[in-house]
C-alpha cells in the first residue's frame, strides 16, 4: 500500500496524507491573517496552522486562535493545531513584544497580552470539541503551553519541548505551571520546580513523555510526513466517542511550608544564580501560601510574576542579548 493509504494511530483508517500545502492549492483557508490560518483538512476536522518565523506567538496568532475556536465550535467536529514548518511547532511568545513593552514602560500592555493568552489556552482546554496538538521540532515556552492545553498530542519523535522561560529571567505565563502541577500530581511539586527552574527542554519525544509533557496515551510517530494525518485520526477518534471536555480540578500546592522546602533544596550557587526567579516560581507552584488552588488562581500568580520579572534589569538584559538588542 502506498504512502496515501495506511493505518494511522488508534486503528483509524486514513485514505490520504494531510498535506497543508496541497490543501491550500485546492481550497482557500476558512480564516487567514499574517500569523496563522484555519484550514479544512477533511473528515469534519479543521487545522490551525501557524506561519510566522519560528511560529513565535504574537497578537496575529492570538486572533487566529480565537477565530479557530469559534469556527471549530460552529462548523467542525474537532480542531488540530499543527503546521508544516521546517523547524518549529512554535518557539513560544514573541520576545520582541516583551522587550518593546519593557522599553516603553508599558506594564499594562504586557499584562493584557499575557492575560489574553491565558484566556485563549483555557478556551482550548475547555472547548466543547476535541483539540489535538501535532507536535514536532521546537515547541517551547508558549508553544509548549498550547500543547499542554490540548486533549491529546501526536508527537514526532524529534520533539524539543519544554518551558525555558527562566533562562531569560521570567516564568511561564500561559498556564505552564498549572498544567505541569496537574500532570505531576500532589507529591511532585519539587520535580516541577526543578524542571521549570532549570529550563529543561526535551531532546526527543520520549524524553518529553518522561517529563510528562506527553501523556502516556499520546502517540509518537517516526514519519514526520504522517504527523498531521495521525493527528487528524486522533481528533476523529475523540470526536466520535461522546467527547466531554475535562473537568476543572483543584491543584495541591503545599503552601508556605512547601515554598520553604523548595527554596531550601537549592544549592547556594543555584540560589544566587536564580534569585528572584526561583522565589517567584516557588510562590506560584505553592499557591502563594495556599495548600491548594484552582488553575485560574495559579495562572493569576503566573501572570503577576511574569510581568514583574519582565521589567527587572536582569530580564531586560537577557531578552536584549537574545534578540541582539
Amino acid at each position: 500500500m502506498n504512502g496515501r493509504g495506511r493505518i494511522a494511530s488508534r486503528g483509524v483508517f486514513v485514505t490520504d496524507l494531510v498535506l497543508l500545502s496541497e490543501i491550500r492549492q485546492r481550497t482557500a483557508p476558512v480564516f487567514t491573517n499574517s500569523g496563522a490560518s484555519v484550514l479544512d483538512i477533511g473528515s469534519g476536522i479543521c487545522c490551525l496552522e501557524f506561519h510566522r518565523k519560528m511560529n513565535a506567538l504574537d497578537v496575529s496568532i492570538f486572533d487566529a486562535v480565537e477565530a479557530a475556536i469559534d469556527i471549530a465550535g460552529r462548523d467542525f467536529r474537532a480542531l488540530v493545531i499543527g503546521n508544516e514548518a521546517a523547524r518549529a511547532f512554535s518557539a513560544g511568545a514573541d520576545v520582541s513584544f516583551f522587550l518593546d513593552a519593557v522599553d516603553r514602560g508599558d506594564r499594562a500592555g504586557l499584562d493584557a497580552f499575557i492575560a489574553r493568552g491565558q484566556v485563549l489556552v483555557a478556551r482550548l482546554k475547555y472547548a466543547p470539541f476535541p483539540v489535538v496538538g501535532a507536535a514536532f521540532g521546537v515547541a517551547v515556552g508558549g508553544g509548549c503551553e498550547i500543547l499542554l492545553h490540548c486533549d491529546a498530542i501526536v508527537a514526532h519523535a524529534d520533539l524539543n519541548a519544554g518551558l525555558p522561560e527562566t533562562t531569560i529571567g521570567i516564568v511561564p505565563g500561559w498556564g505552564g505551571c498549572a498544567q505541569m502541577l496537574i500532570r505531576y500530581g500532589a507529591d511532585s511539586v519539587a520535580d516541577v520546580f526543578a524542571m521549570i527552574l532549570a529550563g529543561t527542554i526535551s531532546k526527543s519525544a520520549e524524553m518529553a513523555r518522561d517529563m510528562k509533557i506527553l501523556r502516556p496515551g499520546d502517540p509518537i510517530v517516526s514519519d514526520r510526513a504522517r504527523l498531521l494525518t495521525d493527528a487528524r485520526a486522533m481528533a476523529e477518534a475523540l470526536a466520535g466517542g461522546n467527547y466531554r471536555p475535562p473537568q476543572k480540578v483543584r491543584i495541591a500546592t503545599g503552601g508556605e511550608a512547601g515554598k520553604r522546602t523548595l527554596l531550601a533544596g537549592l544549592s547556594a550557587e543555584a540560589a544566587a544564580r536564580t534569585g528572584p526567579v526561583a522565589d517567584a516560581l516557588a510562590t506560584i507552584l505553592t499557591g502563594n501560601g495556599k495548600t491548594s488552588a484552582t488553575e485560574d488562581e495559579i495562572m493569576a500568580l503566573e501572570r503577576a510574576a511574569l510581568v514583574e520579572l519582565a521589567f527587572s534589569p536582569a530580564a531586560r538584559t537577557a531578552m536584549g542579548r537574545l534578540l541582539g538588542r
